[in-house]
């Protein structure tokens, strides 16, 4: 998987966010191919703050509002296997 190798993580932990932001839906994965259909929820979703870039102004100030369909628990991969949906193996 690409996106494992470029960022240094394991095809399973990749494939398991990639699924658990589709099942949000929050993306969409097709053949391999993962696509955004609507940034802005994924974007509130993510907490991105575009001042992190040092994008121009106008950027910074399209900041998207929250939507209100998004939850806002913890990030899914940021926790246990459980946050996932998996079961401890342990």
């Amino acid at each position: 998987m690409v996106i494992a190798d470029i960022a240094a993580l394991s095809t399973v932990h990749v494939s398991r966010v990639l699924h658990a932001l589709q099942a949000a839906r929050l993306i969409t994965l097709n053949r391999g191919a993962a696509a955004v259909p609507q940034p802005a929820p994924l974007i509130a979703f993510a907490g991105f703050d575009p001042g992190y870039l040092h994008l121009p102004d106008h950027a910074a100030r399209a900041k998207p509002e929250p939507s209100a369909g998004i939850r806002r628990d913890p990030v899914p991969w940021a926790g246990s296997n459980r946050d996932l949906g998996y079961a401890s193996r342990t």
